[in-house]
């Protein structure tokens, strides 16, 4: 782990980079959506609420993942109003739809940020009976409905808009991503810096 020096009334003190941006009131998620990823962007919203009830910002770079997952990060993220999420890199899948459930008017994503929306995949081998099979059809006939009216909803597009959008892996540069509703603005690194 990365450490900075840091200032305080003790003197110069040489502290985690993680620590360092919790300090500055910023989270960073990178990598895979998982139970970990969940848990620990809960415990330092938690964490910085107890602090104070300044801007948070949650910065994104994230190729997807588990999608019960990510519904509950936006359970976190929706439950307060002073959440900024700033997507950087690629924001596939998952991340996307976190990205476009922030509060409007606070999700910002970097110049060169690639978006990617689609339909919810199966990622393992389906075995079993008929009667099996069906039921995960449908569960992830459900799923898709699901995270599909919540990309509606962000965005302002209808279901039916955003079916046809997902049916196939949907890349939006950073300029697109804002037209389509999925982020409100694009912007340098210099503006989220303070």
């Amino acid at each position: 782990m990365s450490h900075v020096l840091m200032k305080s009334s003790n003197g110069i003190s040489s502290v985690g980079l993680e620590t360092f941006m919790l300090s500055k009131r910023r989270i960073i998620i990178r990598g895979e959506i998982n139970e970990e990823t969940a848990l620990d962007l809960a415990e330092k919203i938690m964490y910085l609420e107890e602090e104070s009830d300044e801007e948070i910002q949650v910065w994104l770079s994230s190729v997807g993942g588990e999608i019960q997952t990510g519904l509950s990060m936006l359970d976190v993220i929706k439950s307060f109003d002073n959440i900024v999420i700033v997507g950087i890199g690629h924001i596939y899948s998952m991340a996307a739809v976190i990205l476009s459930a922030g509060i409007k008017g606070k999700r910002y994503l970097l110049p060169h940020t690639e978006v990617m929306i689609h339909e919810p995949l199966l990622r393992s081998r389906v075995d079993g009976t008929t009667s099996n099979v069906k039921q995960i059809a449908e569960s992830l006939q459900s799923t898709k409905k699901l995270v599909n009216t919540l990309l509606a909803e962000q965005t302002g597009h209808t279901l039916e808009e955003i079916d046809h959008e997902t049916m196939y892996d949907h890349y939006f540069t950073s300029k697109e991503a804002v037209e389509f509703g999925l982020a409100d603005k694009v912007v340098t690194f210099g503006e989220l810096r303070r």
